[in-house]
C-alpha cells in the first residue's frame, strides 16, 4: 500500500500535492491490484495510527509521511537508496559491500570495478595542501629528525629499496615525523598505509586506521586466530604482494614473515633521542625540571637500569619526590594533586587535556570519578544499561534466564560502563569504543558533556585533531 502510493505519485501528478494520509480523499486503493486509482464517488478522511516516540523509526516514519507529498520511489528505488547509504556508512568505516559477498549491489554499482576503492582514496589526497603542509613541517624538524626525513624521501625518490624501523620513547617527535613524511609522499603521489595498534594512536596519523580495521585482525587475537580478509575483496587486492602458504604448517608460516625474509638483515633503526616536549616548554617553567628527572627515571626503568630482577620480577624504589605523602584522604589527594582548582576549570578544554589519572583497578577508577563528580556543580542525570535478552536466540535466553537481572547489573568489568552511568553537563568523559573513527569516535578519545536529554547525550572533542566538534550519541 505504501510502495504502491510513491509509485502512483510517479505515474499520476493529480495528487502529488497530497500527504500519505490525505490521499484517500481523491484516490481509492484496490487491494486486489495493489495499486491506487482516482475516487469516483463519495469523499473519506484518511488518519495515520498513532505511534509512540519509543517506537523508533516507526515513529519518525509517521511524522515524515504526516509532512511528505508527492513521494515517487519505487520499491526497487527504495532498494537502490537503502543499499546506497549503507554503502556510505560502510565507506565511513573503511569498508564495502564488496566486503559482504551475499549483500546486493545499487542500481549501477560494479562490484568489479576497474579502480580499487582503498587505491582511489589513497590518491585523492588534496597535493597543492599536502605540499604546503610539508613545507610548514619540515621546517619545524630538529637536526635529527630532519636527517631521518630526509634519509627516506631520498630513498622513496630514488626509487630505491630500504627497510628502516623508527625508535624514540615518548616525547621525541616520532608522529611528527611520520606526517611529515606522509605529506611529502602523498603530495608526489605515491601510496602510505598508516597504521596504529589503538584508534586513539591512529587519529594523530594522517589518514590513520587502526591495524586490526585495517588487515581485519580478530579481536582478541589468539594463537589460531587468522585475519577476516575475504576472497576477492578490495583488501585481498592489496595484499596480493604477499607470500602465499597453502596448507602451510607452523614452521611455514613463520619461514614467511619478515623475521625470516632476506630483507630483515638490512632493517635500519632510525633512532630519535631528544625529548621535544621538554625542548618545547619554557626553561624557566618551575616543573620543568622535574619533568626531566621523571621522563629520565622511566627511561632508566625501560632500559631495566633501575631494580634487580628476581625470578622475572623486579622491585622498584619509587623516589619521593614523585609520592604524594600529606594526605588524609587518597581519593581527594590525587584528584588535588592532579587537577588543582578543578572547580572552576572542570569545562576548560586546554585545562583538561594535560590532566588525566590512571589507576590500576576499576574499582579505584569508580572512586575518582565519583569524587571527580560531586565536585562538579551542575544537575546529575542517571542512565541505566538495557539489561534484557534477546528473544530470539532461545539458547542464550534460556542460559542468561537462570541470572536474576540484579546480579548482571552487579558485574564491573573494564570492558564496558557500570549498568547505571552518572553524568553531569561538564563531566570529561572518555569513549571505550570506535564508533566512528572518520569522526574521531574511538576508544581513547576524550570529550566534555554539553547537553544531557532522555534519550541522546551531546559531547565536544577535547583531544586530537578533532577538537572542538559536538557529537550526539543516543542511550
Amino acid at each position: 500500500m505504501f510502495t504502491s502510493w510513491m509509485h502512483s505519485n510517479k505515474i499520476c501528478s493529480y495528487g502529488r500535492d497530497l500527504t500519505y494520509h490525505q490521499y484517500v480523499s481523491r484516490f481509492v486503493y484496490v487491494a486486489r491490484k495493489r495499486c491506487w486509482q482516482p475516487r469516483k464517488q463519495g469523499n473519506t478522511i484518511g488518519r495515520l495510527i498513532w505511534v509512540p516516540p519509543s517506537a523508533g523509526e516507526l515513529f519518525y516514519l509517521r511524522m515524515m509521511l504526516s509532512t511528505a507529498k508527492g513521494i515517487q520511489l519505487t520499491e526497487k528505488e527504495t532498494i537502490h537508496l537503502c543499499l546506497t547509504e549503507i554503502g556510505n556508512m560502510l565507506q565511513a568505516n573503511r569498508r564495502s559491500l564488496r566486503d559482504f559477498p551475499s549483500m546486493p549491489y545499487p542500481i549501477g554499482y560494479a562490484p568489479n570495478q576497474h579502480h580499487n576503492k582503498l587505491i582511489h582514496n589513497e590518491m585523492a589526497y588534496d597535493k597543492q595542501m599536502l605540499v604546503a603542509e610539508f613545507n610548514r613541517t619540515y621546517h619545524l624538524l630538529i637536526d635529527e629528525q630532519k636527517s631521518i626525513v630526509d634519509t627516506i624521501i631520498r630513498v622513496v625518490d630514488t626509487q630505491s629499496t630500504g627497510v628502516y624501523f623508527l625508535y624514540g620513547y615518548g616525547g621525541t617527535g616520532k608522529t611528527f615525523v611520520w606526517t611529515t613524511l606522509s605529506s611529502a609522499i602523498r603530495s608526489n603521489g605515491g601510496i602510505i598505509c598508516t597504521v596504529a595498534s589503538s584508534g586513539i594512536a591512529s587519529l594523530l596519523l594522517p589518514g590513520g586506521q587502526t591495524a586490526h580495521s585495517k588487515f581485519a585482525i580478530p579481536v582478541p587475537a589468539t594463537q589460531n586466530s587468522t585475519c577476516n580478509i575475504h576472497q576477492d575483496s578490495e583488501l585481498a587486492e592489496l595484499l596480493k604482494i604477499l607470500p602465499i602458504v597453502p596448507k602451510g604448517n607452523r614452521s611455514d608460516i613463520v619461514h614467511a614473515t619478515i623475521n625470516a625474509s632476506y630483507i630483515w638483515d638490512h632493517c635500519q633503526i632510525l633512532r630519535l633521542t631528544k625529548n621535544m616536549r621538554l625542548l618545547s616548554s619554557a626553561p624557566e617553567q618551575p616543573n620543568n625540571q622535574e619533568l626531566k628527572q621523571f621522563s629520565d627515571w622511566l627511561l632508566d626503568i625501560g632500559d631495566s637500569k633501575i631494580g634487580q630482577a628476581n625470578d622475572e620480577f623486579s622491585e622498584i624504589s619509587i623516589p619521593d619526590e614523585f609520592l604524594i605523602k600529606d594526605y588524609t584522604d587518597p581519593i581527594h589527594a590525587i584528584v588535588e594533586a592532579t587537577c588543582p582548582n578543578l572547580i572552576h576549570n572542570y569545562s576548560n578544554t586546554n585545562y583538561l587535556q594535560k590532566r588525566v589519572v590512571l589507576a590500576s583497578k576499576k574499582e579505584i577508577v569508580d572512586k575518582i570519578n565519583n569524587y571527580v563528580l560531586s565536585l562538579i556543580p551542575n544537575d546529575e542525570r542517571e542512565y541505566c544499561n538495557a539489561d534484557s535478552i534477546d528473544k530470539s536466540d532461545e539458547l542464550l535466553n534460556l542460559a542468561f534466564g537462570l541470572l536474576p537481572p540484579k546480579f548482571l547489573n552487579s558485574l564491573q568489568t573494564s570492558s564496558i560502563p557500570n549498568h547505571k552511568l552518572k553524568l553531569k553537563v561538564g563531566t570529561p568523559i572518555m569513549l571505550i569504543r570506535n564508533l566512528d573513527q572518520a569522526a574521531g569516535l574511538c576508544n581513547g578519545t576524550r570529550l566534555i558533556i554539553t547537553k544531557l536529554g532522555s534519550n541522546v547525550v551531546e559531547s565536544e572533542v577535547v583531544t586530537g585533531p578533532n577538537i572542538g566538534i559536538e557529537h550526539t550519541y543516543p542511550e
